[in-house]
Parts: structure tokens; C-alpha cells; sequence
């Protein structure tokens, strides 16, 4: 089997039912009469991307133009104005962006991966531009999901999980929002090096498959919602309830099941070189963590 591992990248919206992307072949496609409203159904799609690159903002901003594409082309089907001002094979423009996307090499660290409107004929899309990063995987994670962590959570509560991984005891975090949820569950994995974590990492938990919780080995998992579960089979569990608090930067802690560990060596001085950079996050302006579309980091 493949030893690569690949990182997720999805983007969920409502969408109706009856209808499927204008790039995607589906049966799905039906002739809605717009006068009638009362059959249409409405529930989330994920659009996702399976790559063996971190580069999360390129992913991200990709698929974003892409369902603006995807947006724009249903508003002309539906006799927008901008039909005028737009071309109307938006199908085929999306179907070769991806294909640039995927074939793209990859440049050596410093340089630049450059998509713009020339390259699908799109006056609309804005140029896109993404420079190779230096530092190997581990720096992109970091880059990307320890910054979330810091923004929810004090240093104190932080140095207590990363010594609670150390001492192998099992964390379960939960988060209605998924991009958060798999940022902290990720995050680990920067935090810990030069060591690599042995155990069970899971950053989305299929509700099907909560059995794994009692697994007798240390694990990191994410999951959404603690619904199905009951107090015993979290016994002995640090739970870190995200969906508790409606924002982030709260004065109260929201890991609950907490379980006397032994402290770090130094943890004084850990504390006194991270405390800058803590308060630089930490200290930012209220933001919902619930809400699938409000947490982004710049």
C-alpha cells in the first residue's frame, strides 16, 4: 500500500438536493420548476481535496473559486444579469483549473505556484499565488493549526495537554467545527518533534465508530458531539469540550475530565519563553467557534 500520508481539505455548504455542481456529472440534475418551492430539500455537500501537500490556504483557495464559478454559472441558468458579462461554459473553465491544479509541479522552497484568469480564460477568478514555504511538512502544519489552538485555549491549559500527550493519556476533543476540530487534533503533531506520536490519531471520529474510544492505547481523536456516549466509557478520558463555550478566548475552561498528571520539568521557564506569544494570540477579539464559516487564520 500507498506509505504517503494525505491531508483532507473540505469546504461544506447547502445546497438543494436536486442539484449538483455544474462540474460534476450527476444524475442528480433536475428540471426545477422555480415557481415551485415546496419539494425543494436543502443539506450540506462537501467538496474536498486529497493531497499529499499541506499547502492549506492554496487548497482552500482554490476550491473557493471554484464554487464561485459553480455559483455564478447557476445565477445565469437562472437568467441573471451576468449573463451578458460572463462566458457561460463555466464547466469546462473549472474542469481545466483542476486539471492545472493537479499536474502542477511543485517549485523548490522560495518559489511560486501562479494560477490566474489567461491561464482558463476567466476574467472573473483573481490571480492565485502560493509560495513554496521552507520547513518540511511539520512547519506547514504548525503554521496552519497550532495557531488555532493557541487562539482557544490559555498557555496553561495548553502546557497541560501537551504534558498529558507526553504521558500518553488519552484526549478526546469535541467541536461542532470541523476545521477547528482537525486543527487541534493536527497540531500535535509539530508540538511533539523530534518525537513522533505512536498512538491512535484520529482528527474526525465517525459517529459510527465512537467503539474506539475504549481502545486500552493512548490515542488524540477528534469527534463533533459526546451524543451517544455515556459517562463510563469516558472514564479516564481528558475531554476537551469545544461546543461548551459559544467562543473562543473564554475565561472558562472547557476541558472537563481532568486527571492529575505529574508536571513538567521547567515548566516555569516553558512558560515564561511561550508566554509573548500566547497573549499575541490568545488576547485577539471574540470570534464563534461553532460556526462552520467564522474562524479563519490569517
Amino acid at each position: 500500500g500507498s506509505t504517503f500520508v494525505y491531508y483532507g481539505i473540505c469546504v461544506r455548504r447547502n445546497e438543494l438536493i436536486e442539484e449538483s455542481a455544474c462540474f460534476v456529472a450527476s444524475s442528480l440534475n433536475l428540471t426545477i420548476n422555480s415557481n415551485d418551492t415546496t419539494n425543494f430539500q436543502i443539506a450540506p455537500r462537501c467538496y474536498c481535496f486529497l493531497s499529499k501537500f499541506p499547502f492549506y490556504q492554496l487548497h482552500f483557495e482554490i476550491i473557493y473559486n471554484i464554487l464561485a464559478f459553480d455559483r455564478i454559472h447557476k445565477m445565469e441558468v437562472e437568467g441573471s444579469d451576468l449573463r451578458s458579462k460572463y462566458p457561460q461554459n463555466y464547466q469546462n473553465a473549472i474542469n481545466l483549473l483542476l486539471n492545472l491544479y493537479y499536474e502542477s509541479k511543485i517549485p523548490n522552497i522560495g518559489g511560486e505556484l501562479i494560477f490566474n484568469q489567461d491561464q482558463i480564460e476567466l476574467p472573473l477568478i483573481q490571480e492565485i499565488k502560493f509560495k513554496i514555504p521552507q520547513g518540511g511538512e511539520d512547519y506547514l502544519i504548525a503554521y496552519w493549526c497550532i495557531s488555532v489552538m493557541l487562539r482557544i485555549f490559555p498557555l496553561d491549559e495548553i502546557i497541560y495537554l501537551f504534558n498529558a500527550v507526553y504521558l500518553e493519556q488519552p484526549l478526546l476533543f469535541v467541536c461542532n467545527n470541523l476545521g477547528v476540530l482537525s486543527s487541534l487534533v493536527l497540531a500535535f503533531i509539530p508540538m511533539l518533534r523530534p518525537l513522533v506520536w505512536q498512538g491512535a490519531l484520529i482528527p474526525i471520529l465517525p459517529v459510527e465508530m465512537q467503539e474506539c474510544l475504549q481502545a486500552p492505547i493512548p490515542f488524540i481523536i477528534g469527534t463533533v458531539n459526546l451524543d451517544n456516549i455515556t459517562r463510563n466509557e469516558l472514564s479516564g478520558i481528558i475531554i476537551i469540550d469545544i461546543n461548551l463555550s459559544p467562543c473562543i478566548n473564554t475565561k472558562h475552561s472547557v476541558v472537563i475530565n481532568k486527571i492529575e498528571i505529574s508536571q513538567l520539568p521547567n515548566r516555569k521557564w516553558l512558560e515564561s519563553k511561550l508566554e509573548n506569544i500566547s497573549n499575541s494570540f490568545y488576547n485577539t477579539s471574540f470570534k464563534s467557534v461553532n460556526n462552520q464559516e467564522q474562524l479563519h487564520i490569517d
